[in-house]
């Protein structure tokens, strides 16, 4: 659902990054809180 379409367009945005030859620390940083989130949301629905 949302959280797939989320890590889709974080994937998306980390691929274009990595073509540009730019991994940037941001990115990692927007990633982990990104699935850190997602984590802590389907831990608060159980």
């Amino acid at each position: 659902g949302l959280a797939m379409a989320i890590m889709g367009m974080l994937v998306e945005e980390f691929h274009l990054l990595k073509l540009e030859g730019t991994v940037s620390y941001i990115t990692f940083g927007l990633l982990f809180i990104a699935i850190a989130a997602i984590l802590m949301l389907r831990e608060a629905s159980k």
